[in-house]
């Protein structure tokens, strides 16, 4: 159980940098750890347990995404770290 929360905490977490370091590699990672979590699930619980892990992860990936472009662009910290012009 603990392999699974770790392997979907990590991808979170991972996914969360992603918008703030560019490059696609973290998130990529993060999906890759997030996929793992899930694959985990299904193997020790079936398919009750895995769908239950799924529908956990994209939750919580909703969440921190709608947190990100949402809410943290109109904080203080998160109009010094967007940018808002183009060149």
């Amino acid at each position: 159980m603990s392999l699974i929360v770790v392997l979907l905490a990590v991808g979170i977490v991972l996914f969360f940098f992603e918008v703030i370091v560019p490059g696609a590699v973290l998130g990529t990672l993060g999906g890759l750890s997030m996929l793992g979590g899930v694959v985990v699930a299904f193997m020790r619980y079936g398919i009750v347990g895995g769908a239950c892990a799924t529908l956990v992860a994209l939750a919580v990936l909703g969440t921190v995404l709608y947190v990100e472009f949402r809410i943290l662009p109109r904080t203080r910290l998160g109009k010094r770290m967007f940018l808002h012009s183009a060149i």
